[in-house]
């Protein structure tokens, strides 16, 4: 009977409670962890790719790396520079394995994806900073839950949920879908985030 209590006790206590989104989108933004480690998935059609990874944002310079550690494999990277004014650079040593272990995928799905990524973090950064932006590319809508982003074109969907702690978003996953079926799902699931 104790035990009943004490698990009363602890279920109603707010430190084992998920946190509510805020409704003012620069601060829910603030919520999302871009410097972080933990673990991951990619889904590139039906093929996938389990990982740990480690994340790092620059602001600063307008950079953002994740470093892709597989079990039994090197280390794969990804790095996304949108210093240069409506254009951002990717660079990955991920991107080649993807195509030569996906014999149907356009390097162009692929490309279209990763730019995608860097335009999404890209506005989250502008979203944060409140700085003036002449037009957005994503739709953004916060829920009690999370915060819900689409592409205009639709093509893109990212949802940031499972708040912990209501210090950061646990769960990150952004999918791209085109016109004829190339697909790419990446989750990440945030174990510590290393932001202030």
């Amino acid at each position: 009977m104790k035990l009943l209590c004490i698990l009363i006790l602890l279920s109603g206590c707010s430190l084992f409670k998920k946190g509510v989104v805020e409704r003012d989108l620069s601060k829910s933004t603030q919520k999302i962890c871009l410097s972080s480690h933990g673990k991951g998935r990619l889904m590139v059609k039906k093929n996938k790719y389990i990982f740990s990874y480690e994340s790092a944002l620059d602001t600063e310079h307008a950079l953002w790396q994740l470093a892709l550690n597989f079990p039994l494999r090197k280390t794969e990277s990804f790095k996304l520079d949108w210093s240069q004014e409506g254009k951002v650079n990717f660079e990955s040593t991920i991107e080649e394995r993807i195509l030569k272990e996906n014999k149907n995928i356009d390097p162009k799905s692929l490309e279209s994806f990763t730019s995608a990524v860097g335009y999404l973090l890209e506005e989250i950064i502008k979203i944060r900073t409140k700085s003036r932006e002449t037009k957005r590319l994503f739709r953004w809508k916060v829920t009690k839950k999370a915060i819900l982003v689409q592409s205009r074109d639709k093509k893109i969907n990212a949802e940031f949920k499972n708040l912990v702690a209501n210090q950061y978003f646990g769960l990150m996953t952004i999918k791209y879908e085109n016109a004829s079926a190339q697909t790419y799902k990446l989750d990440l699931i945030v174990r510590k985030c290393l932001e202030n």
